[in-house]
């Protein structure tokens, strides 16, 4: 058997998906390996943010390994599991969208205002200028949701860590925006 899906064939591909649905795992992963170059290179050019490309790979190849045996063979096994790539990634994006939009809420909750046509991609760019830990403790609270003692729990630190991580955070951020001169600053 070949090493990727491009050299894969679709009858070795079919038969690792039958074994797939055997809940064969070293199957799985042969699969799973077969499928990430070509998954990486779709989802990457569909979405465009490498960093979530593994996350989205894993979704799709969650739902090979759940419903393998669903399979009809209608299509190429490859082109199956590019549609549910496809569809993965459009709900990804909406759920991005959303969390983008509840992150500017919240900063305008804290007294920051986005400036009404600031692009995505810019807030996005002011995300990706943070430390990973502060990143996480922004996105841990506003986007999904969690309280500071959550977030303590999930990123294992004291609760106090969490807060001075978002104070800092919310600090940075604001700066990063203003010097891309997304925020309305305060007229007085």
């Amino acid at each position: 058997m070949k090493d990727t899906l491009d050299e894969l064939s679709d009858s070795d591909a079919r038969a690792l998906l039958l074994r797939v649905a055997n809940r064969d795992k070293a199957a799985f992963r042969a699969l799973y390996q077969a499928l990430y170059p070509k998954l990486s290179r779709y989802l990457l050019r569909t979405v465009r943010r490498a960093d979530d490309i593994d996350d989205l790979i894993n979704e799709v190849m969650w739902v090979v390994w759940e419903k393998g045996g669903e399979f009809r063979g209608d299509a190429q096994v490859a082109t199956w599991v590019l549609g549910i790539a496809t569809f993965k990634s459009y709900r990804w994006q909406k759920q991005w969208q959303r969390q983008q939009l509840i992150l500017s809420q919240h900063l305008n909750a804290s007294e920051e205002t986005v400036a009404e046509h600031a692009d995505d991609e810019l807030l996005e760019h002011g995300l990706a200028q943070l430390s990973a830990e502060h990143r996480e403790t922004l996105e841990l609270t506003y986007l999904y949701g969690y309280s500071c003692a959550e977030v303590a729990t999930i990123m294992t630190c004291p609760l106090g860590t969490v807060k001075t991580r978002l104070h800092h955070a919310r600090k940075r951020l604001r700066q990063i925006l203003e010097a891309k001169h997304l925020l309305v600053g305060d007229a007085s």
